[in-house]
C-alpha cells in the first residue's frame, strides 16, 4: 500500500492535489486524510490513479482555478496542515518587562482619570504611559520654561487633543534630581493646555504608585487605564488561529498589534521584518514589554536568508546603478524589445520594476499556480509570457523576456540579489534541509510582507513547514502588511500569499485593521482621498487589495498648508524654514530628488529623504516636495489604458506617494514649484472632505515668509527635538547615513549643559554620541570621501565611542583610522601589528555595537584582499604575522563572508610560494600546514621538504597529493625501500617488481653462508652485481 505522500510523487503532481481528491471523494472522513504518510486502501488508491489518468484529479483541488496546468514539481513540496499548532497563551504572564522603566504616577492623576473621563482621553494617557515605559519619554511632549524648567508635557486629549496635558520628568532632571534614579520617570500632574505658569514641584515619592507593562498592555475591566489598541487591533491579538493576515493602510497600526501578540506567543519566536529601523523599533519595544516565556529571534529578511545562502549581502540602496547596467545591458536588443522602447528611449526603470517581480521575483524550483519548477531564478519564457501577457500584451511580455536573456547568470545574480539568494536559500534547503539555528520555532511573526517577492514569501512558507515536521507542530504564522506601501517592485498579492498558506499550513484567519491611529483627522482624510486620486485609473486588479478608506479615531485635525516655491529664492526660504524647524522633514516620492531641490539643498546642508527612506518613520511634520506634480502624473500615467507597460511602475509610484502623505503626526505641508491649475485641482481634491468641502485642517496657500512661524507651532523642546531626531537619524544609518550624520551634528547645540534643567539626560547623552560616532564611521568608509577626511571622521568616531562608553568599539575604530592612514603604502611591522589587533578587536566590537558589524566587516575582509594580493614583506617574523593575520581575519568573517575561506587560501600560498624563493622554510612548512597540505603547486611544496632532508615527510606529502612516483623516489632516495614496496604494491605501481627484486636480493646478500669465496667467483659476482645495476 502507497501513503499519500509515496502516491503524488509517484504519479508527479503536487501532494495537495491528492489530499484534496480524497478530501472530496474519499470513503474516509475528510479529516483522515491531512497527514501525508497515510497508507491508502487499494480502492483508494484506485480511485486517486483513475482520476488522475481522466484528468480529473487536478479539478478536485479546492484552490485551483482553471486556468492553471498541472507542472511535476522538481522538488517535493510538503504540508503540514495534518499537524497540530503550537500552544499560545490566552492572557499575558503575570510577570513581563523586567527591562521596562519605572513609571510612577502621582495620586494626583490617578484621581484625575478616575473622574469618568471620556474612553479616547484615557487611551491616549494610556499609550503616553508606554512610551515613557520604553523609552523614558512621550512622543510630542514640550519642554517648560521659566520656574517649571526640569518638567514637560505632553498633549493627550479633550478639544482637538489639545485641551490636556500630562506634565512629567524623569529621575535626571531638576523637579526630581536626587528623589530617584535617572531611569524613572515621576508623571506629576494634568493641567489645562494654557496652565503653564503655576509652580508645581514633584511632592513626596510616597505620593506615587508605580504603573506596570501589564497595566498598560492589557488594562482590565475597572482600571484607571484604557486599552491602548483599537477594538480591531484588540480582536486581531485575540485571534488564537494557526496562521494569521494582518491587512491594513498606513498608520493603522499594524506592527503595534504584532509588538503586543509577542508576549501571547510563548516559546521561540521568529521576528522578520524587511527593513532594519522597524526591526530594531520592535526589539526597543521588546526589551521594555519582554515576557519571561517568550523567546524572540530579531532579524530582517536579508539576515535570515544569510543563513544559509552563499549568495552576498544584499545592497537595497543600488538600485539606481542596477537600472543603469541593465539600461547598458538591454539597448542593444532594439527593435526586439518592443513597446519598452519608446521613441528611441529605454524604459530601464519600468523595465527593471518588472524583471524584478516577475521574471526573477516569480521563480521557484517547485510547480506553483501553473508555472513550471526553475532550476534557476529566473521564470521560463513560456511561464512567464503566459503570467504576464494580460497585463503587458504579447509584445511587452516577449519584449521584457529578451532583456532578461541578455543577463548571464552571475549579472541576473547581481543586479536581482534579493530573489536570487531566496532561490539559493530554496534549493539549499531542499538538499540539505534547514540549518540547526533555524529548525525550531514555535512562531513565525513577519512585518511589512509587500515587500518581499514570491520566491521570498514561498522560502517564508517553506521554513514554517519545515520547522513542523521537524517539531510535530505547526509555528503560529503572523503576517502583516499593506499592498499600497510597496517601495521596491514585488509583484505582491494577498492572494498569492493566502493561497501558500492554505495549501502548506491549513485554516487561516484575516483581519483588516480599518482605523488609523498615528494620523490626525484631516490627515488620515488626505490619505484616503489619495487611493482614488492614485489608484482610481488602474484597472481594478492592479490596484492594492483591501479598504480604500481608513477610519481615524484621533481626536486631533491636524493642519495641511500650501506653498508654491517658484523661483530658486522662493525654494532656498522652504529649504531654509525645514532647517529651523523641530522635528520636520523633506520628502519626495520618487527614487531621486530633483535637481532644482538638491543643489541648493546640498548648499544649505540639509537632507531631502526619499519615501523609501522614510518608510516606518513619522515626523510631527512633513514637506511633501513637488506634491501636486507628482499626484498629476501619476493621475495621467494611470490613466494611459493602453500602455500596459508601467503597470508595476505606476502601481509602485501611487505607492511611494502614499507612504510620503502617511508620515505626518501633526503638519502637512504640500510643496510645488509649478503652480498651475491642473496642479492646484489635484492638490484641491486631495484635501476635500466627506461633505465636499475643503478640509477643517486645510489652511490653503500660505506665504513663505509665514511658514518659519506656522512650523514653530509645531516644535516641541530641545530634549524632545534631539530624542526625536535619534530615531530618525537611527533609522538613516542603513538607508542614507550621511544624512543622519548631519542631522545628529545639527541637533548637538539643543544638547544642553550636562546635569541642568532642560539638558538632554545622562543615558540619552551617551546614546546621542554613540549614534554620532556610528555614523562617522559609516560615512567615512564612502568611497566619495578622500582619505584625510576618511581618517578624522575615524578618529572623531573614536573619541565619541569614548565618550560613550564603549571601549571595545573606541579601540576597533582606532586600530582602522591607523590602517586607513596606512593605505597605499607597503606592509611594515606596526601595520601587521595593527591588522592583527583589527582582526582580533571585531568580534568584541561588534558585541560592544552591532550596528557597525557591517561597516567593521566590509573594513577587515577589504584587509584580507589587500593582504592576498599585494606585496609581501622580505623578513621571517613579518611573513610570519601575515600568516597569522589571514587566519584570524578568516576566523572573524568566514561565517559572514564565505569567500573569506579562498581569500585566506590564496594569500597564505603566495605567503608559501613567497618563503620557499627565499628559503624560509619554517614560514613555508607553516604555510603548507593552515592550507591543509592544499597547494596549487605540489611539486614545488614537496622539493621544499625535499631539500631541507625530510625524505620521509617529503613522501608523505606527495602521498597526500596524489604524487605517487615523487612519493616511492623519496621513500627510497632516504633507503626506506620496505616502505617504497608496501607504497608500490598499494597502488599497483610497475616499481614493485624492482623493489621485490632489491628486497630479496638485499636479503639473501645479508644472509651468506660461512666461507670464503675464490678470487675468480668474487670477479665473478661483482661484474654481475655492476651490470645489472
Amino acid at each position: 500500500m502507497s501513503t499519500i505522500k509515496v502516491l503524488a510523487k509517484e504519479l508527479k503532481v503536487p501532494l495537495i492535489w491528492v489530499k484534496a481528491f480524497l478530501r472530496l471523494n474519499g470513503p474516509a472522513a475528510a479529516i483522515e486524510y491531512r497527514s501525508p504518510d497515510r497508507k491508502l486502501s487499494a480502492a483508494e488508491e484506485g480511485m486517486v490513479r483513475e482520476a488522475h489518468e481522466q484528468g480529473e484529479l487536478r479539478m478536485s483541488h479546492a484552490g485551483s482555478d482553471d486556468a492553471d496546468e498541472a507542472v511535476a514539481s522538481e522538488v517535493e513540496v510538503d504540508d503540514a496542515t495534518d499537524l497540530p499548532v503550537a500552544e499560545r497563551l490566552l492572557d499575558l504572564p503575570t510577570s513581563i518587562g523586567a527591562g521596562a522603566r519605572e513609571v510612577l504616577v502621582h495620586q494626583e492623576v490617578l484621581e484625575w482619570v478616575a473622574c469618568d473621563r471620556p474612553h479616547s482621553v484615557r487611551q491616549s494617557l494610556t499609550r503616553a504611559l508606554g512610551e515613557m515605559l520604553e523609552r523614558g519619554w512621550a512622543k510630542n511632549s514640550k519642554g517648560v520654561k521659566g520656574t517649571n524648567a526640569g518638567w514637560r508635557r505632553v498633549p493627550f486629549g479633550g478639544s482637538n487633543g489639545m485641551q490636556f496635558y500630562l506634565w512629567y520628568c524623569d529621575g535626571g532632571s531638576k523637579p526630581a534630581r536626587g528623589m530617584v534614579p535617572s531611569r524613572t520617570v515621576l508623571v506629576r500632574a494634568v493641567r489645562h493646555h494654557d496652565e503653564t505658569s503655576r509652580v508645581i514641584d514633584a511632592g513626596s515619592i510616597a505620593d506615587y504608585a508605580p504603573v506596570s507593562p501589564r497595566d498598560v498592555l492589557a488594562a482590565e475591566a475597572g482600571s484607571e487605564w484604557a486599552d491602548p489598541l483599537s477594538p480591531t487591533q484588540r480582536r486581531a491579538v485575540s485571534e488564537q488561529g494557526g496562521a494569521i493576515i494582518l491587512q491594513g493602510h498606513p498608520g493603522a497600526g499594524k506592527t503595534t498589534s504584532l509588538q503586543h501578540m509577542l508576549p501571547l506567543l510563548s516559546g521561540r519566536v521568529l521576528y522578520l521584518t524587511f527593513s532594519r529601523a522597524l526591526l530594531d523599533r520592535t526589539k526597543n519595544w521588546w526589551e521594555a514589554f519582554s515576557s519571561p516565556t517568550t523567546e524572540v529571534r530579531f532579524e530582517t529578511f536579508d539576515d535570515f536568508v544569510t543563513a544559509w545562502s552563499d549568495e552576498p549581502s544584499v545592497d537595497r540602496f543600488r538600485e539606481q546603478s542596477f537600472v543603469d547596467e541593465l539600461h547598458r545591458l538591454a539597448q542593444p536588443c532594439g527593435a526586439s524589445l518592443g513597446p519598452w522602447l519608446r521613441e528611441g528611449a529605454l524604459s530601464s526603470r519600468e523595465l527593471y520594476a518588472e524583471l524584478h517581480a516577475y521574471v526573477f521575483g516569480s521563480a521557484l524550483p517547485v510547480a506553483f499556480r501553473g508555472r513550471g519548477a526553475c532550476v534557476s531564478p529566473q521564470l521560463s519564457e513560456h511561464d512567464y509570457i503566459t503570467l504576464r501577457r494580460d497585463a503587458l500584451g504579447e509584445a511587452g511580455a516577449r519584449g521584457a523576456y529578451r532583456a532578461s536573456t541578455r543577463l548571464d547568470p552571475f549579472t541576473a545574480t547581481r543586479l536581482f540579489p534579493a530573489p536570487a539568494r531566496a532561490f539559493a536559500a530554496l534549493t539549499r534547503i531542499a538538499n540539505e534541509g534547514l540549518p540547526e539555528a533555524l529548525s525550531s520555532f514555535d512562531a513565525i511573526v513577519v512585518d511589512e510582507i509587500q515587500d518581499l517577492t514570491v520566491t521570498e514569501v514561498f522560502l517564508l512558507i517553506e521554513v514554517a513547514v519545515r520547522v513542523a515536521r521537524a517539531s510535530g507542530r505547526r509555528p503560529r504564522l503572523v503576517v502583516a502588511g499593506d499592498e499600497s506601501q510597496t517601495v521596491r517592485p514585488t509583484g505582491f498579492e494577498w492572494a498569492v500569499l493566502g493561497d501558500l498558506v492554505y495549501q502548506r499550513l491549513g485554516e487561516k484567519a484575516e483581519h483588516v485593521l480599518p482605523g488609523n491611529v498615528r494620523s490626525p483627522a484631516d490627515l488620515a482624510a488626505v490619505v484616503n482621498n489619495s487611493w482614488r486620486l492614485v489608484y482610481g485609473r488602474l484597472d481594478k486588479g492592479q490596484r492594492p487589495r483591501g479598504v480604500a478608506v481608513a477610519e481615524s479615531d484621533e481626536s486631533t485635525v491636524g493642519r495641511i498648508l500650501r506653498v508654491c516655491a517658484d523661483s530658486p529664492a522662493a525654494r532656498e526660504a522652504v529649504l531654509a524654514s525645514f532647517a529651523g524647524a523641530t522635528g520636520a522633514a523633506l520628502v519626495v516620492a520618487g527614487h531621486e530628488v530633483p535637481a532644482e531641490w538638491r543643489e541648493p539643498a546640498r548648499r544649505l546642508g540639509i537632507e531631502i529623504l526619499t519615501a523609501d527612506a522614510v518608510k516606518g518613520l513619522d515626523f510631527p511634520v512633513v514637506g511633501f516636495l513637488e506634491a501636486g506634480a507628482t499626484i498629476a502624473a501619476q493621475v495621467e500615467q494611470a490613466g494611459h489604458k493602453l500602455d500596459r507597460l508601467n503597470t508595476e511602475f505606476a502601481r509602485m509610484s501611487g505607492d511611494r506617494i502614499r507612504v510620503a502623505l502617511s508620515r505626518p503626526t501633526g503638519t502637512l505641508v504640500l510643496i510645488d514649484r509649478a503652480c498651475t491649475v491642473a496642479i492646484q485641482s489635484v492638490v484641491d481634491a486631495l484635501c476635500l472632505g466627506t461633505d465636499g468641502e475643503p478640509l477643517g485642517g486645510d489652511m490653503g496657500t500660505v506665504p513663505i515668509d509665514e511658514l518659519p512661524e506656522l512650523l514653530d507651532a509645531d516644535a516641541s523642546d530641545a530634549v524632545e527635538a534631539v530624542l526625536l531626531e535619534m530615531e530618525v537619524a537611527e533609522t538613516l544609518l542603513e538607508r542614507d547615513p550621511e544624512s543622519a550624520r548631519m542631522r545628529l551634528l545639527r541637533s548637538r547645540g539643543r544638547l544642553g549643559k550636562a546635569g541642568q534643567a532642560g539638558a538632554l539626560g545622562a543615558e540619552h547623552r551617551l546614546r546621542f554620541f554613540g549614534l554620532l560616532a556610528i555614523a562617522a564611521v559609516v560615512t567615512a568608509l564612502l568611497p566619495e570621501l578622500s582619505p584625510k577626511e576618511a581618517h578624522d571622521r575615524i578618529a572623531t568616531a573614536n573619541r565619541l565611542f569614548r565618550d560613550a562608553g564603549r571601549p571595545a568599539a573606541a579601540e576597533a575604530v582606532k586600530l582602522l583610522a591607523r590602517r586607513l592612514g596606512a593605505d597605499g603604502k607597503e606592509l611594515d611591522a606596526q601595520q601587521l601589528r595593527d591588522l592583527l589587533e583589527f582582526a582580533k578587536a571585531v568580534p568584541r566590537a561588534v558585541v560592544d555595537e552591532p550596528r557597525l558589524r557591517g561597516s567593521f566587516e566590509r573594513s577587515a575582509l577589504r584587509e584580507a584582499r589587500a593582504i592576498a594580493n599585494g606585496p609581501l614583506p622580505e623578513k621571517k617574523v613579518a611573513l610570519d604575522r601575515v600568516v597569522d593575520v589571514l587566519i584570524e581575519l578568516h576566523d572573524t568573517l568566514a561565517g559572514t563572508f564565505p569567500e573569506m575561506t579562498d581569500i585566506r587560501n590564496r594569500g597564505v600560498e603566495r605567503v608559501f610560494e613567497h618563503a620557499l624563493e627565499r628559503g624560509i622554510w619554517p614560514v613555508a612548512e607553516r604555510a603548507i600546514e593552515v592550507m591543509g597540505g592544499r597547494v596549487s603547486n605540489p611539486e614545488r611544496a614537496g622539493r621544499m621538504l625535499e631539500m631541507r632532508g625530510a625524505q620521509g615527510e617529503a613522501a608523505g606529502f606527495y602521498v597526500s597529493v596524489g604524487r605517487h612516483d615523487d612519493a616511492i623516489r623519496c621513500l627510497r632516495d632516504s633507503g626506506e625501500t620496505p616502505r617504497a614496496l608496501e607504497l608500490a604494491r598499494s597502488f599497483d605501481h610497475p616499481l614493485a617488481a624492482i623493489l621485490e627484486w632489491t628486497l630479496e636480493l638485499t636479503r639473501l646478500v645479508a644472509q651468506r653462508p660461512e666461507g670464503e669465496l675464490v678470487l675468480a667467483e668474487r670477479h665473478a659476482l661483482r661484474a654481475g652485481l655492476e651490470g645489472l645495476l
